[in-house]
């Protein structure tokens, strides 16, 4: 299971080796493997129904267009990436903890997925 209480710090340091250190913490791996892309699919299927319009937002932005991406879960994916993983983090916490900040995390995502559109 995903462990939403890892506190990322990835950002404070724009270390590359944090940021995969604090990645495969969240998902209880020690290393980089295959093993990641089937326990993000585990973590897909338990949180999907809070994502479609995050998703709607990735689907709109021109960085990800020249892809052609279809599959939903193609889309949560990019949402581990530098540049998402801490709000997505924060997202996925909010709703396995079912935080009453749940909206406000939620559109901190979708905001922060639209100014990087630009």
């Amino acid at each position: 299971m995903y462990n939403y209480l890892t506190k990322l710090t990835y950002r404070d340091f724009e270390n590359d080796e944090i940021y995969r250190e604090e990645l495969l913490k969240c998902f209880n791996l020690d290393e980089y493997t295959d093993n990641i892309n089937s326990e993000i699919q585990k973590l897909y299927e338990i949180v999907k129904e809070h994502y479609p319009s995050i998703i709607e937002s990735l689907k709109k932005n021109k960085k990800f267009a020249i892809f052609n991406i279809t599959d939903d879960f193609l889309y949560f994916t990019i949402l581990f990436s530098w540049d998402y993983f801490f709000e997505n983090h924060e997202f996925i916490k909010s709703i396995l903890n079912k935080s009453s900040n749940y909206e406000k995390i939620k559109t901190d995502l979708i905001n922060k997925l639209t100014i990087l559109n630009k």
